[in-house]
């Protein structure tokens, strides 16, 4: 397999899974930054409308759709942050 980003290269995979529908995933800083690396090709795979089963020990899981980003670049306009970091004062009371 090879892409348009980085010919030579087998692309990377990142696999998100949600119980609803496939409108949004939930992405780190460094999933963000590792996808928008020129060097790197990353596929996204998202399996949403995914069943769980809490009535099992462990749960279980069926179903699900699953949906293929190829040569997957995340926009600046599709990110929406979420939560921040707050690093506390050394001397905090």
């Amino acid at each position: 397999m090879t892409s348009e980003r980085c010919p030579a290269e087998e692309p990377h995979v990142e696999v998100k899974g949600t119980t609803g529908a496939p409108t949004s995933v939930e992405l780190t800083i460094n999933e963000v930054l590792h996808a928008r690396d020129k060097g790197n090709t990353v596929d996204l795979y998202v399996v949403s409308d995914i069943t769980v089963d809490t009535r099992t020990e462990p749960y279980t899981t069926a179903e699900g759709v699953l949906s293929h980003f190829k040569n997957w670049e995340p926009a600046e306009e599709d990110l929406r942050p979420r939560k921040y970091e707050y690093r506390l004062p050394a001397n905090g009371s």
